[in-house]
C-alpha cells in the first residue's frame, strides 16, 4: 500500500478548524480520508442551499439566515453583537421568516424600509405583508450559553453564541473541530 504525503500550507491547522470534509492525505482527526464523507456533506449542503428560500403561489418562505441571492430576493446576514438579516425583495409576495427558537423573543425587531414593522407570529415564523417590501431588516440577540456534554468518559464544556459553537473546554491541539473557549483553564488558575 502506498501513501502520498503532501506539502500543506503553513496555516493548514486554521483552515481545518470546523471543516466537514476534504480530500487530503492527512485527514481531520488523524483518520484516513474517506471521500464518501465529503460527498455526503456536499449533498447535505446542496439540499440546505436549495431550501434557504422556498416560494409557493402566495408567499416566499425564508428558512435559513445565510447570504443568498436569487430572482426572488437577496439575503444578507451579519452576526456581530446581534444577528442582522437584511432582505431585499424582488417580488410582490408576503415574506415568511423563520426565527431561531433560541433567539430571545424580547430582542426581536423587524423594520421595513427603516421603520418599525409589526411582529405577526405564525409559530416560529414572522409574516411580513408585501406592503412592507421591498427592504426588510430583522435583528435578534445572540445569547451566550454553556452546556456540558460527556463523550468517551470525559466532560466537555461547550460555549454557544446563538447556534454557533465559539469555544470548547478542554480542547485538543490535534486539529480541533472548534476553537478553545476563551475562559478555558482559568478556573484552575483561580
Amino acid at each position: 500500500m502506498l501513501f502520498a504525503f503532501l506539502d500543506y500550507p503553513e496555516d493548514a491547522e486554521q483552515r481545518i478548524i470546523g471543516a466537514l470534509g476534504g480530500i487530503y492525505s492527512r485527514a481531520h482527526g488523524g483518520k484516513i480520508c474517506v471521500t464518501d464523507v465529503t460527498s455526503s456533506v456536499l449533498s447535505v449542503l446542496v439540499d440546505v442551499y436549495q431550501h434557504i428560500v422556498v416560494e409557493d403561489e402566495e408567499e416566499v418562505r425564508v428558512n435559513f439566515h445565510f447570504d443568498y441571492e436569487s430572482d426572488l430576493l437577496r439575503l444578507r446576514c451579519l452576526r456581530q453583537r446581534e444577528a442582522q438579516l437584511t432582505i431585499d425583495a424582488k417580488i410582490n409576495k408576503d415574506l415568511v421568516l423563520r426565527v431561531p427558537c433560541w433567539a430571545p423573543r424580547d430582542s426581536i425587531e423587524l423594520r421595513a424600509d427603516g421603520r418599525p414593522a409589526p411582529l405577526v407570529w405564525e409559530g416560529s415564523f414572522l409574516r411580513v405583508d408585501k406592503q412592507f417590501l421591498p427592504q426588510v431588516h430583522l435583528t435578534y440577540d445572540l445569547p451566550i450559553q454553556k452546556q456540558v456534554e460527556k463523550a468517551s468518559g470525559m466532560e466537555f464544556e461547550i460555549t454557544w453564541r446563538g447556534d454557533e459553537i465559539i469555544g470548547v473546554c478542554p480542547n485538543t491541539g490535534f486539529y480541533p473541530f472548534f476553537p478553545t473557549a476563551s475562559d478555558c483553564g482559568q478556573a484552575e488558575l483561580e
